[in-house]
């Protein structure tokens, strides 16, 4: 399409960015997205249960009762990472973001749980793009997407506040993969 081409130019996007191909790709990445989001909307309303009730509500790191840069020395729990009480797992941007989760609206679940969702389809609309890196196909990426942000699996990292830790990580994952692979792509493939 010529105005396509003639918008892309006047962007200075790379010509990837410019194919049908790719406007597909993303249309069906945000459409794996926005089905991931209808699909975890009963969570919204969920309470903090078990291991949520210890993070959040008992951890004096989310409550902001400890400097910030206690997260760097604090384990998940808020227990210093050199004490015997501590468990030893280490997720401080985790618990960053519930800090600023409870800075926002304090101790209400609906915003933790509305966070989580936002990332699981974020995930689900990057994993489009994954898939196709391996694939080499639109239908089957979007599909694979689809596929990804609705299975079942993923149930108790989005719906589970503290399963945020494992989605933050499937992010960061997936975000590093795009980035390396959007460096070894040959330039002729761009």
């Amino acid at each position: 399409n010529p105005r396509n081409h003639d918008q892309c130019t006047s962007m200075k996007l790379p010509t990837a960015f410019c194919t049908s191909e790719t406007h597909q790709l993303l249309a069906g990445s945000v459409f794996a997205s926005v089905i991931s989001v209808v699909i975890f909307l009963n969570s919204l309303n969920g309470e903090l249960i078990f291991d949520d009730v210890h993070a959040i509500e008992r951890n004096r790191d989310v409550l902001g009762e400890t400097p910030l840069s206690s997260l760097w020395l604090h384990d998940y729990w808020g227990e210093v990472l050199a004490s015997n009480e501590s468990h030893k797992s280490y997720r401080p941007l985790t618990v960053l973001s519930f800090r600023l989760n409870h800075a926002i609206h304090g101790l209400s679940p609906f915003g933790y749980h509305v966070v989580n969702v936002i990332l699981h389809a974020s995930v689900t609309f990057l994993s489009g793009p994954l898939y196709f890196s391996f694939l080499r196909d639109v239908k089957l990426s979007i599909l694979a997407a689809l596929l990804f942000g609705l299975h079942p699996v993923h149930c108790e990292a989005v719906s589970s506040i503290v399963g945020r830790a494992d989605v933050l990580a499937t992010l960061f994952g997936v975000c590093a993969f795009l980035i390396l692979d959007r460096a070894v792509v040959a330039p002729w493939q761009r």
